[in-house]
């Protein structure tokens, strides 16, 4: 990847990933409370270890509905243990949930469609380590992900895993890996024709 590529998709990325103050009132997408009453609750995110092959990395994460900002936002908890927020946005034409993070720094995007009883799944544009302890090894990568819910609220969030086959969540967590993977086979597609663009011997993103 050129660097003028690398820096046009850092500030593609970091322009979902700015900071917003919480009194501002921003533009989610007209919905209320009501409409996203049934995904309130806590999940075990889902989504492939992008450095060690096999594994599926498991974070906890919440769905709460801010009656004073009247809107929902996501909590994850992360790898060194900090919570990072994203703001739910829904179009009311849509039947798409989308996810911007609300910090500042490198952010994800999340676009949750594949929808089935007790879990959500779509996509995840990040940036994440392709090698295992190498942070200089960075990458965007376009992950399929799914958000188990779990029947009760449990305070903390689960903390973070990377689940190995012999885990006893692991069949579950690629199940759902995998049926987010097959429900969103044309944004994948799509990622790879532009992915591929980015390769050594390409300028700026074109051969």
């Amino acid at each position: 990847m050129s660097q003028a590529t690398y820096d046009k998709l850092k500030k593609y990325i970091d322009g979902f990933a700015s900071g917003l103050p919480e009194h501002v009132q921003i533009d989610v997408g007209g919905y209320q409370q009501g409409d996203i009453e049934r995904h309130i609750g806590d999940y075990r995110l889902y989504r492939p270890n992008s450095a060690v092959a096999g594994e599926i990395e498991m974070f906890g994460a919440r769905f709460t509905w801010y009656e004073d900002l009247l809107r929902a936002e996501i909590e994850i908890m992360e790898i060194n243990g900090q919570i990072s927020r994203f703001v739910v946005f829904r179009p009311k034409e849509e039947h798409r949930i989308f996810l911007k993070r609300e910090s500042e720094g490198w952010g994800s995007i999340f676009i949750l469609r594949g929808k089935r009883d007790g879990a959500m799944l779509g996509v995840s544009l990040a940036v994440d380590n392709i090698e295992a302890g190498d942070p200089f090894t960075v990458h965007p990568i376009l992950f399929p992900v799914a958000f188990e819910k779990l029947p009760t609220v449990k305070k903390p969030l689960e903390k973070y895993a990377s689940l190995k086959y012999t885990d006893g969540r692991y069949d579950i967590a690629k199940n759902l890996v995998h049926e987010a993977l097959l429900a969103n086979q044309n944004a994948l597609a799509v990622w790879r024709h532009w992915e591929k663009s980015m390769e050594p011997g390409y300028s700026n993103g074109r051969g």
